[in-house]
């Protein structure tokens, strides 16, 4: 089992963080695919996210767009809505 923060340090070490939280938006789809084909179950951790974990999962939009369009850009990728933690596990 792993989290998507998780999953991003272990497969994106090697890349800039600052582009974390893109691929940890990228690894969301893969993960939601994957479960839709039951090749991988959620569960929700009874703990909010470390700092870091936040800020991979929450995109610092205000570095790459004025703040409109970073609110705009927000809205549409839902980042404003506060999720539980989630731990994917592969079923069998």
């Amino acid at each position: 089992p792993a989290t998507i923060p998780e999953l991003v340090r272990a497969i994106y070490a090697e890349v800039d963080r600052r582009l974390w939280p893109a691929a940890a938006r990228q690894m969301l789809a893969y993960l939601l695919a994957l479960e839709e084909e039951d090749r991988v179950a959620p569960g929700i951790l009874e703990r909010k996210p470390s700092s870091e974990e936040a800020a991979i999962l929450d995109p610092n939009l205000g570095r790459i767009a004025d703040p409109a369009t970073a609110a705009v850009m927000r809205a549409e990728l839902g980042a404003d809505v506060e999720l539980p933690l989630v731990e994917y596990r592969l079923t069998a």
